[in-house]
């Protein structure tokens, strides 16, 4: 019987809380200084999706990857967070507490400029959505069900919910490849002490052909993260026990396990639209650096954003 801890995988929303000043008023757009001349910079395109806040008010900000143009379009008191963008870069899927526990949170629906919000999720325990390539599917983590957390696709618009992997292990942290075939995910599956560590495992997008692609240190956690543009690499996020924190790429084939960052990351974002760059975040402020770990540049922000907790989430497609 599973336990009732909570689960671990959510705990990577921890990263993002910490002490800082009163969130922001609102919705105006920001505007940066001059962006970073750096090629990192100057080579990106597209738009990010950016979580920023403190305590335990997040909000959710779009804008591009020079820092300028961010607009709130969330702008709720409360914890928003995992904004997926749609295949079409139009709409936004993301999880938050808004309309339920202090701790608990759902799977919502927006447009990218923040109307149009619809709850798609009443389960109190839903997080971490996914959008499928084709844009008819969502994945999600969840443990309505039981003690134990599973992975969950259900219609974009809600409704239709199946259980993936129901099975005495808890799974989280679901992305889709780019074709829509398959799911990378978390667990801590095939270890003796549950919760003990959380790697890495890839199944069909029906939940059959799980296998596994990385084995994290024991105490410590694998987060896939995102898939490269071109299928073949996952950029996750590991933290060891000793609570070191790098990000990682690893092939689809569980081969090539590759370290990129060498110092304590705060957490991964995304793989550019053109998959020549990853963001993350260091010392819980943007970076953006190129996809085979070099060159990495803080993205500016504006002086209203200093002291908040900034993360570049996720990455607009083509």
């Amino acid at each position: 019987m599973r336990t009732t801890r909570p689960h671990a995988i959510a705990a990577c929303f921890a990263l993002l809380l910490g002490g800082c000043d009163d969130p922001l008023s609102h919705p105006e757009t920001l505007v940066a200084g001059p962006a970073l001349l750096a090629n990192t910079i100057d080579d990106a395109v597209g738009k990010i999706a950016y979580v920023v806040g403190a305590g335990t008010d997040f909000d959710l900000y779009v804008g591009n990857p020079d820092g300028t143009g961010l607009v709130d379009v969330s702008n709720s008191d409360h914890f928003d967070t995992g904004p997926d963008f749609s295949p079409n870069a139009r709409r936004i899927v993301f999880c938050s507490n808004r309309e339920g526990d202090e701790f608990g949170g759902d799977i919502f629906v927006m447009k990218v400029d923040g109307n149009d919000l619809q709850r798609l999720t009443n389960f109190g325990s839903a997080c971490n959505p996914s959008w499928a390539p084709s844009g008819q599917k969502i994945a999600f983590e969840s443990g309505h069900e039981d003690p134990g957390f599973d992975i969950y696709v259900m219609n974009a618009g809600g409704g239709d919910v199946v259980n993936l992997t129901n099975v005495e292990a808890s799974d989280g942290k679901p992305i889709w490849s780019p074709n829509g075939r398959q799911i990378a995910f978390s667990s801590d599956r095939g270890r003796e002490v549950p919760f003990s560590a959380f790697d890495i495992f890839v199944m069909d997008a029906d939940g059959g052909n799980v296998r596994r692609l990385t084995e994290a240190p024991d105490g410590g956690f694998d987060l896939p993260w995102s898939w490269s543009r071109n299928g073949k690499q996952i950029a996750f996020y590991r933290a060891g026990p000793g609570g070191e924190t790098d990000i990682y790429l690893v092939n689809v084939d569980g081969s090539g396990e590759t370290q990129l960052t060498d110092d304590d990351v705060s957490s991964l974002g995304a793989w550019s639209p053109n998959g020549r760059q990853i963001a993350f975040s260091r010392d819980n402020r943007p970076f953006i650096m190129y996809a085979d770990g070099s060159d990495a540049e803080a993205i500016p922000l504006p002086a209203v954003l200093n002291g908040k907790i900034v993360h570049a989430y996720d990455w607009s497609h083509p």
